[in-house]
């Protein structure tokens, strides 16, 4: 199921890695380096010119999101609950 991760982007739930505060992230170093890296890669892309307040890693790209992260976590523990009952429901 397509879930919105911010500034227009759908992005199937079943391929979204990791999320990530951006407060938190950057004041971890590891994180720092890690987005440093995913940089170089040109695995970035931008999704808002507004202050981001998520990092959302689906499958090797990392978006920044305007949107904040416990909603986006929200949207995809409904839409994988939504896809178990689904086929739960299909089985029967």
């Amino acid at each position: 199921m397509k879930i919105h991760i911010g500034g227009g982007k759908l992005v199937e739930s079943e391929t979204v890695v990791a999320v990530f505060d951006m407060e938190s992230a950057t004041a971890n170093g590891g994180a720092r380096d890690f987005m440093r890296a995913v940089q170089r890669r040109g695995a970035v892309r931008e999704l808002c010119a507004d202050l981001p307040k998520s990092l959302v890693m689906v499958d090797e790209t990392v978006y920044v999101s305007p949107s904040p992260a416990t909603g986006i976590c929200k949207r995809i523990n409904e839409a994988r609950a939504a896809g178990r009952f689904a086929r739960r429901k299909g089985t029967e």
